[in-house]
């Protein structure tokens, strides 16, 4: 929060009273902590918000203490401690990241760094901007855990201190607490951070349903407590006398899970029967099972609220038996049996299993930090999110984040009894890809308690799911209609992604041979589509093909590239054939003014008698010879400076190559009937080739022929037409 500057207090007895009580919370919890560390951070960071005051009025040291106050409480370490007392001051005061680094230590500035970044992102804004703060969120959270840890601190002091703020202000405060940083909590598994957000949330954004639900415990509030106390001793007296060493605890339900379970079941606070709980903390799993078992005794169970998540955790590692059960005088009660490590992990969630090295002194990324629940499935969201599965549709992001961060899962088991932990709503396609990528990729069905079922089916807990697989299978895009899982999304579309890049690959090598063949140019060399590559600013040889193959860019676009159309000479098929080119193009075309120069004919349009003409002036070449309608030269300004008139100059007994493409269905005899249909036309074909295009199934014919002029082209094509199976006859 903002703060205003006052002449800077000396040390005093005050201050060091709460040195000595952070301390002793710390020591207390690790006896080990680096005492040195925290107290030269203690008083630099009161040094450096000397005079600095919260719009509260109160002293903005207090906040800081109070930050650091909740990470000894989750034994984060000195180090996250020293961070704690620190994270504001290179935000709000002239201490920089550098000195944080030369007086402390690396981990010590990396936090603060950390904080102070997440400090600045905002979660109102629009969707692609929110998407991309959620992002930067997770990616710091990536460099140390503990960052997230210590801003969930902060913000849970910032809550506890909303009243002062304008009522704008507060309203966007804690619908980002409710909506990003108490889901963020509960996946932790740090119930007892995220119970305080939720309810100090709640306060802020239903403010009447807060008062409703606060004011109906309230008032039933001594009799609840009698309740309570009447339930805790017998429990303790049959557990002491059953031989169970336990703590019994009793309390009553936060005011946000009062109000949730109001909303869902459309109860008033008056009708909602288990507002009250017992927790049974036992030595051990079977002490665990024991007292289950002693409870059902006492009181009659409610066979459909039992839940076991000591044989199956929930997602982010939270273990406990869950019951409700029926008292004398008709109340519900949920009681909660668990052993103290699993009240630790419940409480503290992540905290719970932190191993910090040296006293505090390392860096903990997530491959560091242990193989808790909460970490797994943190690991793999932030490798997907820093593998850039997530970053082209912001709303697809947000969606898969809440489905994967902020939702409670599923369990569910293989056939030899290993556990797998999905989000709700995941499919046996999603369980597939949880066992592993190639079990996914060649996934083609699977079984539910021995019952073959469609991939899209959902799973529900405890259900047995063995997948069917074959070895020639593959991914579909339609898959990801129905996945809910990051890991299957992100996988899928690799593997579409791969194999679109090897069809793109092939289809544009294709393009290119066909498009090169009809020009009559050696088809490119991988040398060559480097040069391709270059000119055009992309990465290398492969990414020109790819991008024909894909359609962005056209293989007559590569064409030009390497012959440009100014410069590009007619076919050559041998040297005879050359020599007769040479001698009809000088004889067959007179240029105005230009009698003496070579004169070829252009490979692109390659005209005859009786089309329009133009000739193009080349550097070296002579002129060009282009039909008036090429491509290559309409609207091409570069050539138009260039352009001189020329026209046909033609005698009797003269010819011209001209190129000429047949489509047609594939059956017996077509190329004699296209053949002889031709030699009808007294033509000459100097050359002729053909492929097969399986895709389409059409044959495709490439011929070269001698021609006197547009007449006699315009009866071949005609005749050609008339061959049954032809579907396109055109020049090249």
């Amino acid at each position: 929060m903002s703060a205003r500057r006052e002449e800077q207090p000396p040390r005093d007895p005050a201050a060091q009273a709460e040195l000595e009580e952070l301390l002793a919370t710390a020591r207390r919890l690790s006896p080990q902590v680096g005492v040195e560390l925290i107290e030269k951070a203690f008083w630099m960071a009161r040094e450096a918000h000397a005079g600095q005051r919260r719009v509260s009025g109160e002293p903005y040291f207090k906040h800081v203490v109070a930050v650091a106050g909740t990470c000894a409480e989750l034994n984060l370490g000195s180090n996250a401690i020293a961070a704690a007392l620190l994270h504001d001051t290179v935000e709000d005061t002239g201490i920089s990241a550098e000195l944080l680094r030369q007086e402390f230590n690396p981990t010590v500035a990396l936090l603060v760094d950390g904080v102070s970044k997440i400090g600045a992102l905002r979660f109102e804004s629009a969707e692609r901007a929110q998407a991309e703060n959620f992002r930067k969120l997770l990616l710091h959270m990536s460099k140390d855990i503990r960052i997230l840890l210590i801003k969930l601190a902060d913000r849970l002091h910032n809550m506890s201190t909303l009243d002062v703020l304008r009522r704008d202000k507060q309203e966007r405060i804690a619908r980002e607490t409710m909506d990003i940083y108490a889901p963020l909590a509960h996946r932790l598994g740090i119930g007892r951070v995220k119970w305080q957000l939720e309810d100090l949330a709640f306060k802020y954004l239903e403010p009447a349903a807060y008062e409703r639900v606060a004011a109906a415990m309230g008032m039933r509030r001594e009799s609840r407590e009698d309740i309570i106390t009447a339930m805790h001793d017998r429990i303790q007296a049959a557990m002491d006398e059953n031989g169970i060493e336990c703590a019994v605890e009793g309390r009553a339900k936060h005011l946000f899970s009062v109000w949730r379970k109001m909303q869902s079941q459309h109860l008033d606070a008056d009708e909602i029967l288990d507002l009250m709980a017992i927790r049974i903390i036992t030595d051990s799993v079977a002490d665990c099972y024991h007292a289950l078992g002693v409870v059902h005794t006492l009181f009659k169970p409610l066979p459909q609220r039992f839940k076991d998540y000591v044989a199956t955790p929930k997602r982010n590692g939270y273990q406990s038996l869950h019951t409700a059960v029926i008292n004398d005088d008709g109340r519900v009660f949920e009681i909660q049996i668990r052993t103290y490590s699993m009240h630790e992990i419940a409480e503290f969630g992540i905290a719970a299993h932190w191993r910090y090295k040296a006293g505090g002194m390392g860096t903990e990324k997530l491959e560091d930090a242990g193989t808790s629940r909460e970490l797994d499935f943190l690991r793999t969201f932030l490798d997907e999110l820093k593998g850039g599965e997530w970053s082209e549709d912001p709303s697809e992001f947000m969606a898969h984040l809440k489905i994967n961060l902020f939702q409670d899962g599923i369990f569910v088991f293989t056939p030899r009894g290993d556990l797998h932990i999905l989000p709700v709503g995941s499919t046996a396609l999603d369980f597939a890809y949880a066992i592993h990528t190639a079990v996914g990729d060649r996934c083609i069905g699977a079984k539910i308690d021995g019952k073959i079922v469609p991939l899209r089916r959902s799973l529900e807990s405890g259900e047995v799911v063995e997948i069917l697989t074959r070895k020639d299978a593959r991914p579909s895009r339609d898959w990801l209609n129905f996945v809910k899982t990051s890991k299957a999304v992100s996988r899928i579309k690799r593997r579409l992604r791969e194999r679109e890049l090897v069809q793109s690959l092939e289809l544009g090598h294709e393009l290119l041979e066909r498009e090169f063949r009809r020009q009559h140019r050696p088809v490119p060399d991988e040398s060559q589509l480097g040069e391709v590559a270059e000119a055009l600013g992309v990465e290398n040889a492969e990414r020109v093909v790819e991008g024909v193959g894909r359609g962005n860019l056209s293989a007559a676009s590569v064409l030009n590239r390497l012959y440009p159309p100014e410069e590009r000479e007619a076919p050559v098929f041998d040297e005879e054939l050359s020599t007769k080119l040479r001698r009809d193009s000088v004889r067959g075309v007179r240029v105005e003014g230009h009698g003496n120069m070579m004169i070829r004919f252009a490979g692109c349009c390659s005209p005859v008698p009786g089309d329009a003409i133009v000739g193009v002036v080349t550097r070296g070449r002579g002129i060009s010879v282009h039909r008036s309608d090429c491509i290559n030269v309409v609207g091409n300004a570069v050539l138009e400076e260039r352009r001189v008139s020329v026209e046909w100059d033609v005698g009797q007994q003269e010819t011209f190559l001209l190129g000429l493409e047949v489509t047609a269905e594939d059956r017996p005899n077509l190329l004699v009937d296209i053949t002889g249909k031709i030699a009808k036309t007294k033509t000459n074909i100097k050359s002729g080739s053909f492929d097969r295009d399986e895709r389409d199934m059409l044959n495709h014919f490439h011929f070269t022929l001698e021609v006197k002029d547009t007449e006699q082209l315009e009866e071949i094509v005609r005749q050609i037409k008339s061959v049954r199976g032809v579907q396109d006859v055109y020049r090249r």
